[in-house]
């Protein structure tokens, strides 16, 4: 899996199991998941819900509330899809 395809999952990973996901409000500090947030806004993978408060280790912060649509719930079965059978394969092949 190329860094690309990870950063896309672990961005669709952060979804619940009803599919909503919170980022904080601004820039996401990491870059490769930044892009993947702009990815996945080209590509239709979650729409946008609503700005709330949620606790967070310091207190309430706002969150932009997000949740996966059909492309998201799609491209995130995808790459697991793909991920276990390269997991399964490299335990089938271990040299």
């Amino acid at each position: 899996m190329n860094a690309q395809d990870e950063a896309d999952l672990r961005l669709l990973q952060l979804a619940n199991e009803k599919g909503k996901f919170a980022l904080s409000i601004g820039t996401i500090p990491d870059m490769n998941l930044q892009l993947a947030f702009e990815r996945g806004i080209d590509q239709h993978w979650f729409m946008f819900v609503d700005i709330g408060p949620l606790a967070h280790g310091g207190g309430p912060e706002l969150f932009r509330i997000f949740k996966l649509t059909q492309n998201g719930f799609a491209r995130r079965d995808a790459l697991n899809t793909d991920r276990v059978s390269k997991q399964e394969a490299k335990c089938a092949n271990p040299g």
